[in-house]
């Protein structure tokens, strides 16, 4: 073998040797921190170090959320400082390939405790492939289900850095889950899930008692465990309770049923239209008096109330006495029970003197 032959052969073996003992001082991190030679790679003189702080744990893990079998979970990943061989200082390059959420019911979690579960994180960056971590403090949230209702669980989370291995072991917040629903009948305003339908007081409103003029329609719903208050009216078709004040815009503002001038409160604030007094608990001629035409007491067209009409059938006369209806004589050939006939064993009419409340027959 030519002697330049040899000689380049053995430069080629030393340069490969070299190569292989700055990656395999570069590959030998953990995570207390480590010092290693320099390499092109990171932008240095491969006779300086290259330093790495040790590996951060995750300090914000935060439950966000709990069912009777689940409970959800937010944290962030944490941003692992290097210092390259030019004096700078930034996120390392290198890959955390996964995380780990442990949880346990036992307590606070640390490196002695007995998980009884392990749930492991979606893949960061493939296993063994460096690859930049271009959103360190990014929130991730994840859910850990199949837990047993009305228990308290505590957790933690860890991750894996492709070369310097797992991380401390995070903060351990806990959780309650909530208890097995017994479900007790229809949805009803109480705070409580009724029919286990995983939401409470859903869909609930009621009518308020109120529902004539600018009330119609109104609606009270749930809140909070307790029906809310009426809100009566709008801005539009204004409520006034108690007593109506409006007598000119053509609503019941207080609901009673009545509108302006129908309403007892506007007398006197409106301009009324004088009309023939009729009974009908009405001031039909504006004067400020109802019905004071009319005697309900001895009234036989309006006896008691308004419109009562005493109407006895085969009744020749009737009358209304304290307001109630009676007659004082029957039809030709009807008879009125008090008095016997001296023809027939019927009771007949003898005298118009007396008021009597029963039929004729």
């Amino acid at each position: 073998m030519k002697p330049i032959l040899k000689i380049n052969i053995i430069l080629i073996l030393f340069v490969l040797v070299i190569s292989a003992g700055i990656a395999a001082s570069y590959l030998h991190n953990n995570s207390t921190g480590a010092v290693i030679i320099g390499s092109p790679g990171f932008g240095g003189d491969i006779s300086q170090p290259v330093t790495f702080d040790p590996l951060k744990s995750v300090t914000d893990l935060q439950v966000i959320g709990a069912t009777k079998d689940s409970v959800s979970l937010t944290f962030s990943l944490p941003c692992n400082m290097d210092t390259e061989a030019t004096g700078s200082r930034g996120c390392e390059s290198k890959a955390i390939t996964d995380f780990q959420i442990k949880y346990s019911a036992a307590g606070p979690i640390t490196a002695n405790t007995n998980v009884n579960n392990l749930i492991i994180g979606a893949t960061y960056c493939l296993p063994g492939v460096f690859c930049l971590i271009a959103d360190e403090g990014q929130p991730f949230t994840r859910t850990v289900s199949g837990l047993q209702p009305g228990h308290t669980y505590w957790f933690t989370v860890i991750y894996t850095h492709s070369t310097r291995g797992d991380s401390p072991l995070s903060n351990s917040p806990s959780a309650t889950t909530t208890a097995a629903c017994l479900p007790s009948g229809a949805e009803i305003c109480d705070g409580v899930d009724n029919d286990c339908d995983n939401s409470v007081d859903e869909q609930i409103s009621e009518l308020c008692p109120l529902q004539q003029g600018v009330c119609a329609g109104a609606q009270r719903s749930c809140s909070v465990g307790q029906l809310t208050s009426c809100n009566y009216g709008s801005a539009e078709l204004r409520y006034e309770p108690n007593k109506e004040t409006l007598c000119g815009d053509t609503f019941d503002n207080d609901c009673d049923g009545k509108t302006d001038v129908d309403d007892q409160d506007c007398i006197g604030n409106v301009i009324c239209s004088p009309q023939t007094e009729v009974c009908d608990n009405q001031d039909n001629d504006c004067d400020g008096i109802i019905d004071e035409d009319f005697n309900i007491i001895s009234d036989k067209d309006n006896c008691g109330v308004c419109g009562n009409v005493c109407n006895y059938p085969n009744v020749a006369l009737h009358v209304c006495e304290v307001g109630q209806c009676g007659f004082q004589s029957c039809q030709t050939g009807f008879y009125k029970p008090g008095f016997r006939s001296r023809y027939r064993r019927r009771y007949r009419t003898i005298s118009c003197t007396r008021i009597w409340r029963r039929f004729c027959w």
